[in-house]
């Protein structure tokens, strides 16, 4: 079994959320609402690898690796982890020399996110986008999150009718205002097309 694979059977929560960034919180409201707001990679670009690191930064690289053994992370949410005051309260520096050293393809990590997200809530692509690179979501660099959903294989249009239940099951709706609540900005984000084969394959 792949290592990717692997990981991600491993995973019992949303992925790089995990035990600080509170996605249980942002896939129940912001996976179908307005779109979160957007993270940044706050490690930065680069860190300056030290010929000798200090034993603090060798300890931050191994819990690093324990970390991504079993759950996938974006690079600013594994700083997150590991600099938390409620996990393990590395100092910044020993942190960011641990992600920049510890190797890991961030793409595999992002895809390896989506993959939970979609196992977790149903989205648009827009709306999975947005929720990987969410401050409070996957914090995933928007290259990053494109190329993860690209690849993730989702049918959009069956993500549609799951949203498009879910509505239904909480309110009443018309077609129109359906379709409308699916693809607008405010709504789940899904293409028009997609919102109306949704409402069209529920019979409204």
């Amino acid at each position: 079994m792949t290592g990717w694979l692997r990981r991600h059977r491993l995973a019992s929560g949303v992925g790089a959320a995990l035990l600080v960034a509170g996605i249980a919180t942002t896939v129940a409201f912001g996976a179908h609402g307005a779109p979160a707001a957007r993270g940044a990679d706050s490690v930065g670009e680069t860190a300056r690898a030290t010929a000798a690191p200090t034993r603090e930064a060798e300890r931050a690289l191994s819990s690093a690796q324990t970390y991504l053994e079993s759950f996938p992370f974006s690079k600013s949410g594994l700083f997150e982890q590991l600099t938390s005051a409620y996990a393990d309260g590395y100092a910044k520096e020993a942190a960011r020399w641990a992600v920049e050293t510890v190797g890991v393809d961030w793409d595999v990590e992002a895809f390896e996110v989506a993959l939970d997200y979609l196992d977790h809530a149903a989205f648009s692509r827009a709306g999975l986008v947005d929720q990987l690179t969410a401050m409070h979501g996957g914090q995933f660099t928007r290259g990053q999150a494109e190329h993860a959903v690209r690849i993730v294989g989702a049918d959009w249009r069956q993500q549609a009718i799951e949203v498009a239940r879910e509505y239904l099951a909480f309110g009443s709706y018309g077609r129109d205002a359906l379709v409308e609540r699916l693809s607008s900005d405010q709504g789940a984000r899904f293409t028009r097309a997609q919102a109306e084969y949704a409402v069209d394959t529920l019979g409204l």
